[in-house]
């Protein structure tokens, strides 16, 4: 199920693009239709000018938000999928990633110190508590 999630985000990105530009073409039809029937009760030709308009609009700036919004998307689809060719790249080199590492975790952890007075958890470094701001 999420194997290839990278592409799957990717198509999907193309999907939502296609639909929000066929929206685009079907509403810029629709308006032009009503407006060509309303001009038949109405002989006047600026409205029509302005409802041919209206439709040219709503195709071009429709689309082209549709393409626009689909972006964020894919570019997320190809961060997955570069972050998997590197992570698989690391593994094939016999190194594991920091983050699957228990043992670097442990390690960690156990450079941490804990505060007299109140207990939290401190780094080696410090030499005062970061929670109570006494002396360690």
């Amino acid at each position: 199920m999420f194997d290839n999630i990278g592409r799957k985000l990717k198509t999907l990105a193309k999907v939502f693009c296609w639909i929000g530009i066929i929206g685009s073409l079907i509403g810029a039809i629709s308006i032009w239709v009503s407006g060509s029937q309303a001009s038949r009760y109405r002989y006047s030709s600026s409205s029509t000018l302005s409802i041919a308009f209206i439709g040219l609009l709503v195709l071009v700036f429709g689309c082209l938000l549709s393409w626009i919004s689909s972006w964020a998307l894919y570019a997320f689809g190809e961060m997955v999928e570069d972050t998997d060719a590197i992570r698989n790249s690391l593994e094939s080199r016999g190194r594991r990633p920091s983050y699957l590492n228990t043992t670097e975790q442990k390690s960690i952890q156990e450079e941490k110190k804990d505060c007299p007075y109140c207990g939290a958890r401190n780094s080696m470094e410090n030499t005062t508590c970061y929670a109570c701001g006494k002396s360690i």
